[in-house]
């Protein structure tokens, strides 16, 4: 049987994934934050590219009052999840759902989302390998930018946010396509390898609605000891 990984009471694993736990799940899935709601109906997450669960699974921690579906084109990917949820007993507040983006957005009759998370593709002109479940979880063939974003207008709250990890090297790309679905950032934090390096990757919140901009920026150490 596979280790698994273990981080904050839950217990993962990845065999059947062909992206492994990293660190910029990790980041993200303590990162993002679920915005106050007056309403006593169970806030809504999606997960796009649920891979392990991991970020499902975090939120569903973190926040006890959601309801997080989490969605895979792979359905590798989607098996994995569905064990990870059952083995941490959150079968009731976390739905794996194998189907890409688009098809979703096809399903869903209304948006209403309070918040979407999303570790991204982003690999866009680079060399594939030989194994097409990595190609799927790597580069953005399936989910481009500008998919996600509009996806993300679609089916967020009005008061919704989307929360993202990406590599420093893709963020004006991210933030042209987050302005052409009408989107705005919100929320903008760098993350270095160590003080003196350069930021190597961001965490981006965008919402549907203007807001002041929260920006920020640290060492992997320093946000996630």
């Amino acid at each position: 049987m596979e280790k698994e990984f273990v981080i904050e009471g839950l217990r993962l694993t990845q065999e059947k994934c062909a992206m492994k736990i990293g660190t910029d799940g990790v980041l993200l899935g303590r990162w993002a934050t679920l915005q106050p709601k007056e309403a006593t109906t169970a806030r809504r997450v999606l997960d796009i590219g649920t891979g392990t669960g991991l970020l499902a699974l975090l939120i569903a921690v973190r926040y006890p009052d959601t309801k997080v579906t989490a969605i895979d084109i792979d359905e590798g990917a989607c098996q994995q999840a569905f064990e990870n949820v059952a083995r941490n007993n959150l079968q009731q507040r976390v739905e794996v759902r194998h189907c890409a983006l688009q098809e979703f957005c096809a399903e869903e009759n209304s948006g209403g989302y309070d918040m979407i998370i999303c570790n991204p593709p982003y690999f866009q002109n680079s060399l594939k390998c030989p194994d097409q479940q990595r190609n799927l979880a790597r580069h953005t063939d399936s989910l481009s930018f500008h998919d996600l974003m509009r996806a993300t207008a679609q089916l967020l709250d009005k008061q919704g946010t989307i929360s993202l990890i990406i590599p420093s090297e893709v963020k004006d790309d991210v933030d042209f396509d987050a302005t052409l679905a009408g989107l705005f950032p919100s929320k903008i934090y760098g993350v270095k390898t160590s003080p003196k390096k350069p930021v190597r990757r961001y965490l981006l919140e965008f919402s549907k609605q203007p807001k002041t901009i929260d920006v920020g920026e640290g060492t992997i150490n320093e946000f996630a000891p």
